[in-house]
Parts: C-alpha cells; sequence; structure tokens
C-alpha cells in the first residue's frame, strides 16, 4: 500500500497540518460551529504555501471550487482566520496575499518571518470589521459573534486580562457557553475565587481580635478592670487625644 504514495523514493505531495492546532488557543477561539469551515480552508491555504517564506495566493473561487462551498462561506472562515492570528491578509489587485503564521507549517524553515511584524494590529481588525458590519453585514461574520467571543477576541494578547472581562458575565452564560470552554471554564473559577475571597475576614481584623482576646485573658488585665470598676475610675476620660 505505501507503494501507492510513493513514487521513485519520494511521497507524493501532501497537505501537512501539525496536531497541535487542535489544542491551539487561536483556533479554539473560534466558535465551534465555524471550525470545520476555518480548518478546511486553512488546509487549501497551506496546499498553496511556500514553506520558506509562509505566503501564498489562492483565489477565493480556488478555494470555494476545492471545497465545493459558496464564497460566503470561505470569506467567513478567512475572517475567522484572519481575527484569531491564525494567517494575515492583504489585498492585491486580482487576489489576496495570504501569510499562514509559522506554528502552522509543519517544517517551516525561514528564520525571517514572524507573525509578529507580518500581522496587522488585532485590535485595528477588530474595529475595521466592526465599521464594515455596519455597511455590509452579510460579508463580515463579526455580528455572529457572541459576548464571550469578542471578549476572547479583543483580549488575546493577555490572558489575565481575557480571562477577568469574562469573569464579570453572568455565571449562567460562561456555563451554556459550548464553542469557548476552556476559557469559560477559567473565568468560572477566576469569579468563584473571588467571590470566596469577599467572605473572608481580612488579616488585620484577625490579627487585632486575637490581640484583643490575648489582652482580656491576661489576669493583671482583668485586676486592673475590676479595680476601676469598683472606684468608679474611667481610664478613657483622662486619656489626651
Amino acid at each position: 500500500m505505501a507503494n501507492n504514495w510513493q513514487k521513485k523514493g519520494k511521497y507524493e505531495q501532501h497537505i501537512r497540518l501539525a496536531n497541535k492546532i487542535f489544542e491551539d488557543r487561536n483556533f479554539l477561539a473560534i466558535p465551534k460551529q465555524r471550525r470545520m469551515s476555518a480548518l478546511s480552508v486553512l488546509l487549501i491555504l497551506l496546499k498553496y504555501v511556500n514553506s520558506k517564506t509562509g505566503k501564498c495566493y489562492p483565489r477565493i473561487q480556488t478555494i470555494c471550487d476545492h471545497l465545493g462551498c459558496g464564497r460566503n462561506v470561505v470569506s467567513n472562515a478567512l475572517q475567522d482566520l484572519t481575527l484569531n492570528n491564525i494567517i494575515t491578509k492583504k489585498k492585491l489587485s486580482s487576489t489576496n496575499l495570504y501569510h499562514i503564521d509559522s506554528m502552522y507549517i509543519v517544517g517551516f524553515k525561514s528564520a525571517d518571518y514572524n507573525l509578529n511584524t507580518a500581522v496587522y494590529n488585532l485590535n485595528n481588525s477588530y474595529l475595521k470589521s466592526k465599521d464594515i458590519n455596519k455597511t455590509n453585514s452579510n460579508k463580515q461574520p463579526f455580528n455572529n459573534y457572541s459576548s464571550i467571543d469578542k471578549i476572547i477576541i479583543e483580549n488575546r494578547s493577555s490572558k489575565d486580562v481575557l480571562i477577568k472581562s469574562l469573569s464579570t458575565l453572568p455565571m449562567e452564560e460562561l456555563k451554556n457557553d459550548t464553542n469557548n470552554i476552556y476559557y469559560c471554564k477559567l473565568a468560572i473559577d477566576y469569579k468563584l475565587d473571588q467571590e470566596k475571597n469577599k467572605n473572608l475576614v481580612p488579616v488585620e481584623k484577625i490579627l487585632s481580635s486575637l490581640k484583643n482576646v490575648t489582652k482580656k485573658s491576661n489576669s493583671r488585665y482583668i485586676e486592673k478592670v475590676a479595680y476601676n470598676k469598683r472606684n468608679g475610675i474611667k481610664p478613657w476620660e483622662n486619656k489626651k487625644w
């Protein structure tokens, strides 16, 4: 059977996908119902990518023909991949130029290409997509994102900020979300920890109480209080403030 895939000692051309993508934070941030489309489009981009530059430029119609789907599906998938920093996209005269993050390219060779230098700012991308939504909601999928999805996309650069932001949402919303289970679980745990901390007695108050208990259990202090009561002495009246 191996001979069917080999030719003159070399394997036939094939697309390689790293297993780690299925645990990748960026990929998992794509809403669950759209991951299949995003993964399919990424596979087609990997088919055409230059493994030394991380670049490719297939036409949208070419991607549609490979996958047997419409342009809207492909456009939405490309937008998901872009918003989640898996690819970047630059408009050319007759097609788009795509950069794929090197971590998604098996055997990537070049040290010159880095997504941090190639990617346009995610926040700018998000703001741009919101502006486009006002005029053409059919071409941009951002309107379909839940409040949880938007928080994850807006705060991707800082996991701590992301979790804190998610924890401000109602507990029921976090529990019912099925697209971002990983982040929602972290947010729920953080939310529960914060609620526990609210019920804790401050350390200063505990120390003050312990000091007071120790003082009142001292025999000399007890005798002094009894003496003051018998003689009608009120020490606080003579205290200089």
